[in-house]
């Protein structure tokens, strides 16, 4: 079977087709469509898949000079991406959303390649609304997410999460004192939350040790209690397995690797994002506590997090929660819709 994937610019759309991709590998050939200067093509590469890139333009709900010039982009996007899928010939496509997957999914269309497309976030993004019309399954990674397509009915299929985490997760967790505090500040729009852990580093290190995934924005020193981090891959499975507690935005993405670890997390979403949502969704079952960056003082902050980690029943029982709200990683879900798309 030919699977064709797509999707990039950040890598939210990426890491569960990654893992959908590990999980049909045998057997199977697989080409990726991404954007030109996005963070996906080191990743997609490492995983072996061949990558190639077209033109696209975003899809914006506010005025902009760009929403003029970027419809000529996916007219360019979607000639490339018909090339593309003309010499490769794929059986299915399947997409979790970005910009760059619209064109593609318009290619697609017209050369007859049937399309899944996966929804992560409670809302559900705007190309993922488009090219549903085009789609010949649509799945949902939980029921909050399903019910942001009025017009469809998606199939329940979890989040994918990576292989090697999922192995990781099933290994005993490791503790030790002080207790560590992981901070994931390495995503699209975490300059706030990475200054927010730097203001209340003086107080964090005094009851804890704080191993901090930057992205490479406005890390402070190492030094004693603290390890900043620029990016993890591979190490981040130990990363999750050592925390007692992890700060986080609400990537959905993220949250369902926290969800495999059953980690217990204090949210705290990009403003005015989706991932508000996405945090809603959890602290309404009693999965993730929550703090709005705007109210996210070095006090509260502190003692905040000091609560937690005096708190182990507290952070169990969130930890629980949060697996038994998101599942447990299992691409088979998934892949068993694409399999049954692609046989049509």
């Amino acid at each position: 079977m030919k699977i064709l994937l797509s999707g990039g610019g950040t890598l939210g759309p990426v890491t569960p087709l990654l893992a959908l991709a590990e999980h049909l590998k045998d057997g199977n050939d697989f080409l990726w469509i991404g954007t030109a200067d996005g963070p996906e093509r080191a990743l997609v590469e490492a995983a072996g898949i061949r990558f190639a890139s077209v033109p696209a333009g975003k899809i914006r709900r506010y005025a902009d000079v760009r929403n003029v010039t970027d419809p000529f982009k996916n007219v360019a996007g979607t000639a490339a991406a018909l090339s593309l899928i003309g010499e490769f010939k794929p059986d299915v496509h399947v997409t979790a959303g970005g910009f760059v997957s619209v064109p593609v999914a318009a290619a697609g269309k017209m050369r007859g390649v049937p399309l899944v497309v996966h929804q992560q976030d409670i809302e559900p993004v705007r190309s993922n609304l488009l090219m549903a019309r085009l789609a010949a399954a649509v799945t949902a990674s939980c029921d909050g997410a399903a019910a942001g397509f009025t017009r469809f009915a998606p199939t329940l299929v979890g989040n994918p999460v990576r292989t090697f985490l999922r192995d990781a997760a099933a290994r005993p967790a490791v503790s030790g004192t002080p207790p560590t505090l992981l901070v994931l500040g390495g995503g699209t729009g975490a300059l706030g939350l990475n200054r927010r852990i730097n203001a209340a580093l003086d107080r964090l290190i005094k009851f804890c040790q704080v191993v901090h995934v930057t992205g490479g924005k406005e890390a402070a020193p190492e030094r004693a209690r603290y390890r900043p981090v620029p990016f993890m891959r591979e190490e981040l499975a130990d990363a999750y397995r050592s925390a007692d507690l992890v700060i986080s935005r609400a990537g959905f993405g993220t949250l369902s690797e926290l969800a495999v670890f059953k980690k217990p997390t204090l949210l705290v979403p990009l403003p005015d994002s989706p991932q508000e949502k996405n945090a809603r969704y959890v602290v309404g079952r009693n999965a993730a506590e929550l703090l709005a960056e705007r109210a996210c003082t070095v006090q509260l902050l502190t003692r905040v997090v000091r609560r937690l980690l005096d708190d182990a029943d507290q952070r169990k029982m969130l930890g629980d929660n949060l697996r038994a709200a998101l599942g447990d990683g299992d691409p088979g879900p998934l892949s068993k819709v694409v399999q049954r798309v692609a046989k049509k």
